[in-house]
């Protein structure tokens, strides 16, 4: 069975709880992970 993958942009912070979904990512078969930027800290919820 052939599947599409589906290409996407993870835009996170890498703190501790963006790292395990991180990795399950990039050992899904369903993602091609075009992008990781990554900035430091969390930004204003108004942003």
């Amino acid at each position: 069975m052939d599947h599409m993958s589906v290409r996407v942009i993870i835009d996170t912070d890498l703190s501790i709880d963006d790292a395990p979904a991180l990795l399950l990512a990039m050992q899904s078969p369903e993602l091609e992970i075009a992008s990781i930027p990554t900035v430091s800290g969390n930004g204003p919820g108004d942003a």
